[in-house]
């Protein structure tokens, strides 16, 4: 009985497979030293796989960082290129001023100190050299002129404008100067009203001029800087706050006898006219330009790369990011129109 209790047991259990294994219950056959077999079941010892205590990121987790990095990074550029642009706004309002004073002040020191030779001499000086006094009372205006009018030119002060007359002398003779920026010497040329004096002092003496007409033209009418017969004087600035939107002139009459200076016969180009900047400020201010992105790209890099030092990568970089943007700023203010 039983052995073939013990070979239905082995044959139960080889036809019943799942049973066992489903009842969580093993089969141990131990035999005892008479040669009986008895069964005894256990229960098998569970093995524990290690818990893992993470919750799965969701799938849209990464995207969302992704998403995030690329607004931050944007925010970034937007945030440089706005202040950029107001940086560039106070330069042009306040800081350049500031410079075209202290150009005043050396000009001033420069044509009160003239060379003898050049007195006598009827030889053109450079451009931005001084080449006269401008006295408007009626404005309280008192300007040294520098010779040329293009944008470079022009930021130091009222111009003489290239191929007119020489003030004193027959024919028309032009001096241009910024109406917003830069010192705004012409600014208020509309004040002005027949009859009012102006004073123009040159190498070659003092010359008095009295006005005579005031008005404004639009572009496409017939320039205020054209050549003319008469010894007369020419102040012209920008009709608005560009250069673009035509000129506001006024017109002056020589009163003392006119000298004997020939006349250019040269017209003043494009960039002399004060209706556009300078164009020789285009390559300078692409190589600024890039010179400031790099130092930019430089920056936002040491900010990432130095997470913990984000005060000493500002104090090291801020100074040389506001001396490379000036610089840029010193160049690209030239490329303004001459008059704005």
């Amino acid at each position: 009985m039983t052995g073939e209790r013990t070979v239905d047991l082995v044959e139960e259990t080889h036809h019943e497979p799942s049973s066992a294994t489903t009842s969580g219950l093993a089969t141990r056959f131990v035999g005892g030293p008479s040669g009986s077999t008895e069964s005894s079941t256990s229960p098998p010892t569970p093995v524990m796989a290690p818990l893992d205590t993470s919750e799965p990121a969701p799938a849209s987790q990464g995207t969302k960082r992704g998403d995030g990095t690329r607004l931050l990074r944007a925010g970034l550029v937007a945030s440089t290129v706005g202040l950029c642009v107001l940086l560039f706004v106070g330069y042009v309002y306040f800081f350049a001023n500031l410079q075209q004073s202290r150009a005043q002040q050396a000009l001033l020191n420069q044509f009160t100190t003239p060379n003898k030779a050049q007195l006598l001499s009827t030889h053109i000086p450079p451009n931005g050299s001084p080449a006269g006094l401008l006295t408007i009372p009626k404005i309280h205006l008192s300007q040294i002129v520098v010779e040329g009018t293009t944008a470079t030119d022009l930021l130091k002060g009222p111009g003489l404008m290239p191929g007119t007359a020489r003030p004193g002398s027959l024919g028309n003779s032009v001096i241009a100067g910024h109406r917003t920026i830069a010192g705004s010497p012409f600014a208020h040329l509309t004040a002005l009203r027949s009859g009012d004096r102006i004073e123009v002092v040159t190498a070659r003496g003092a010359y008095h001029y009295k006005v005579i007409a005031v008005g404004s033209v639009r572009p496409g009418a017939e320039d205020p800087t054209s050549p003319s017969r008469h010894p007369r004087l020419t102040l012209v600035t920008s009709g608005g706050p560009s250069a673009s939107t035509g000129r506001t002139y006024v017109v002056a009459s020589l009163l003392t006898a006119p000298n004997r200076v020939p006349v250019p016969r040269h017209p003043p180009t494009a960039s002399e006219r004060g209706l556009s900047g300078d164009s020789a400020a285009v390559l300078p201010s692409i190589l600024w330009a890039l010179v400031l992105a790099g130092g930019l790209a430089a920056t936002f890099w040491a900010y990432w790369r130095y997470r913990g030092k984000h005060w000493s990568v500002y104090l090291l970089s801020t100074p040389i990011l506001l001396a490379v943007s000036f610089l840029w700023f010193e160049n690209l203010i030239r490329l303004l129109p001459g008059t704005m």
